[in-house]
């Protein structure tokens, strides 16, 4: 949802209506009410976010007071929802771990460690940023990785490196 200014509406009028209408959207979406693109914790941080740049723009025009206490009540219930998010990957990363524990033979703290890589990956290329480079020791590790299609470096295979550390 982009920010549309109306000719025939203030710009206190517009910014009002605009505040509005992302915190009608980050409750529909919380309620259940509306479909979000991403999970539904992310697409109300996301409204949040927007209300809360709105708010940045007219700072100077409501006073320091009111801005203040506007942007502290959206701010907390940010930190809300990101504990809900932060829930929401640990319950991601223990799913994880359990495909993968049957998928691979791996061993406890191995199998940790690259689904934990995996949501990271997930939660990146949802950002539309690149995958984690997955960095291990352990070949049946990387070869794991591998198969899950993440990218991956072995940090003992680095002869450039090994010639400048051990001269």
């Amino acid at each position: 949802m982009s920010y549309q200014l109306k000719h025939r509406e203030t710009l206190g009028e517009n910014l009002r209506r605009i505040c509005r209408q992302q915190i009608e959207a980050a409750i529909a979406i919380a309620k259940g009410e509306k479909k979000p693109n991403d999970t539904p914790v992310h697409e109300t941080r996301k409204h949040l976010k927007k209300t809360r740049a709105a708010l940045r723009l007219v700072r100077k025009e409501i006073g320091r007071g009111l801005f203040k206490q506007r942007d502290r009540c959206l701010r907390d219930v940010g930190r809300l929802t990101s504990e809900i998010r932060d829930a929401e990957v640990r319950l991601q990363t223990v799913r994880q771990l359990q495909e993968l524990t049957q998928r691979h033979r791996l061993r406890g703290y191995d199998a940790v460690q690259l689904a934990t890589a995996l949501v990271a990956s997930e939660i990146l290329q949802s950002q539309h940023l690149p995958a984690p480079t997955f960095v291990a020791a352990d070949n049946d590790l990387l070869t794991a990785a591998l198969s899950e299609h993440l990218p991956v470096e072995h940090p003992l295979h680095h002869t450039d490196l090994d010639a400048q550390a051990f001269p």
